[in-house]
């Protein structure tokens, strides 16, 4: 039993983390850093549905040519259709998290660095190209 009460408290606890994080964001004023990533997330949350929803017919269509009979085609090619939206947005959905990260590292990285810096006063060096193109890369590793 114990070790449900671990799991809820770390549950809580990472909830709570949430709240705070938003709270130093904003005591430092550091929205800048934040709001980036989130319109990439966005951006890329709309084109993976917008793909899902435009190939959905591609692959129904070459899966129902796999179906030899003329009876029940338009059944088969309905549900082939949503099949193939469904393989295209679960696909997106497993690299999202991939791509955001990739994309999103730099930001997060300046922003790690400004709330250390505001925070306990160590300096962090100001960002240039070669910096951002360091974390890119780290992102991709």
């Amino acid at each position: 039993m114990p070790k449900k009460t671990a799991m809820v408290k770390d549950f809580i606890a990472g909830l709570t983390a949430y709240g705070k994080a938003f709270r130093d964001i904003s005591k430092y004023n550091l929205w800048k850093y934040v709001l980036v990533p989130g319109v990439i997330s966005l951006l890329l949350g709309i084109a993976i549905f917008s793909g899902a929803w435009a190939v959905s017919d591609n692959i129904g269509g070459w899966l129902v040519s796999f179906y030899p009979f003329e009876r029940g085609s338009v059944w088969i090619g309905k549900v082939a259709n949503v099949f193939g939206g469904l393989l295209v947005g679960v696909t997106g959905l497993l690299l999202f998290k991939y791509i955001v990260m990739i994309i999103a590292s730099p930001f997060m990285s300046f922003l790690s660095e400004s709330i250390e810096k505001k925070k306990y006063g160590s300096e962090a060096p100001s960002p240039n190209l070669q910096m951002i193109i360091s974390d890119f890369v780290r992102g991709l590793r």
